[in-house]
């Protein structure tokens, strides 16, 4: 396909600048997802043009005679393809060879890693059954019951979920904590301002009211031990 004649641009192109931030983090099978948020901070945070060029793609007009912003364009997209290229285990490395684009790198990536559409559909199903089943253990600190709820929004969030927001994590924690704690959930949804509470503040007051009530019950228990003794 044709590519248009790049738009004319006000004042000068500034020189690509990269920062050096040392080796990128390294692609561990298992840990793709958060490989993906940490090379996109790395990328970023190295020239933020670097993660535009991987999402944009590079297509110059005439490949044999750059305009200025296509040079800079061009620095970008072998600095973004070198640092993918880095990143991946070497055994895999042969798989990105034929890649002279970032975009077409990046993609590459994410389907060796992630799989095909179809597999892609089916860790969403998996993940899906997880949310749908999710309750809480015997005896689970509400603390570990919302890191295993926020884990488990992240890793929808992953497969592209829009509906895994705070207010979902909040309906699901009180959902979850509900049989344990009747008392203390409905005194926290009856409140007046309860809508506007986010989930980190639903797991404050569980955790203040926790420690509440046990002090209630050790100062009880020093009364009772004073006037049996």
């Amino acid at each position: 396909a044709s590519v248009p004649p790049p738009p004319v641009y006000g004042g000068p192109v500034p020189t690509p600048h990269i920062n050096n931030l040392g080796p990128p983090p390294k692609l561990v099978k298992g840990d793709f997802a958060n490989w993906v948020f940490r090379i996109k901070s790395h990328l970023n945070h190295s020239s933020t043009n670097l993660w535009r060029i991987i999402e944009q793609g590079f297509y110059p007009h005439d490949p044999s005679n750059l305009t200025p912003r296509e040079e800079a364009d061009n620095q970008y997209n072998h600095s973004a393809l070198f640092i993918l290229q880095s990143a991946v285990p070497p055994e895999d490395l042969a798989h990105l060879r034929p890649f002279s684009r970032a975009k077409d790198c990046w993609e590459h990536i994410i389907s060796l890693y992630k799989g095909s559409s179809s597999i892609q559909r089916s860790n969403f199903e998996v993940v899906l059954d997880e949310a749908d089943e999710f309750v809480m253990n015997e005896d689970e600190d509400p603390r570990d019951l919302y890191r295993r709820l926020t884990t488990l929004a992240v890793a929808l969030q992953d497969h592209g979920s829009k509906d895994t927001d705070d207010n979902w994590i909040k309906r699901k924690f009180l959902k979850a904590i509900m049989p344990f704690n009747k008392a203390m959930s409905s005194v926290i949804r009856q409140r007046p301002d309860f809508h506007t509470l986010s989930s980190s503040e639903v797991l404050d007051e569980f955790i203040a009211m926790n420690i509440m009530n046990k002090t209630a019950d050790n100062a009880l228990a020093r009364v009772r031990s004073k006037n049996g003794s």
